[in-house]
C-alpha cells in the first residue's frame, strides 16, 4: 500500500492511487488533478490550497482518525471530483470548491464549515444499478480488504 507524508506543492496529473494510505499527508498546495483515489485514506491530511479537480475519490475516506485530527480542506478545488461514496465526515471545509463534483451517498456528517463552500452544480443523484455495480466490483479489486 502506497504511503505518502509530506507533498507541499507537487504537481500529480492522474495518478494511480486507489486504495492509497495518505493518512496525516501534508499535500498543501499539491495539484492532484484526476487523480484514481478509490478507496483511499486521507484521514487526517492537509489539503490547504490543494487541487483534486476531476479526482476520483469514490469510496475514500477523509474521516478523521481520532479527534481532533481531521482532515483539513482550506481553499481545496474539489471541482468536477466524483466523490460517490466518500466519508468527509468531521472534516474541516473552509472555501473548498465542489462545483460539479457527483456526491452520491457523500458523507458529510458532523462536517466543520468555517467559511464558504462553492456548491454549484453538485450532482447528487443516484448511479445506475450497473454503474454502481461497476463501483463496487472496482472498489473490490483496488482495497480487497473493504
Amino acid at each position: 500500500m502506497a504511503r505518502w507524508r509530506e507533498s507541499s506543492g507537487c504537481i500529480v496529473i492522474g495518478a494511480k492511487l486507489q486504495g492509497a494510505s495518505l493518512q496525516e499527508a501534508e499535500l498543501q498546495w499539491a495539484l492532484l488533478i484526476r487523480a484514481q483515489l478509490q478507496g483511499a485514506s486521507l484521514r487526517g491530511a492537509k489539503l490547504e490550497g490543494a487541487s483534486l479537480e476531476e479526482a476520483n475519490l469514490q469510496g475514500a475516506n477523509l474521516a478523521p482518525k481520532r479527534l481532533p485530527n481531521v482532515a483539513e480542506l482550506h481553499g481545496a478545488s474539489l471541482a468536477g471530483a466524483q466523490l460517490q461514496g466518500a466519508s468527509f465526515s468531521d472534516s474541516l471545509l473552509d472555501q473548498v470548491d465542489m462545483r460539479f463534483a457527483k456526491v452520491w451517498r457523500t458523507s458529510f456528517r458532523g462536517n466543520y464549515f468555517r467559511a464558504a463552500v462553492l456548491e454549484d452544480g453538485l450532482d447528487d443523484s443516484a448511479a445506475s444499478k450497473d454503474e454502481f455495480a461497476a463501483l463496487l466490483a472496482d472498489l473490490s479489486e483496488v482495497v480487497p480488504e473493504g
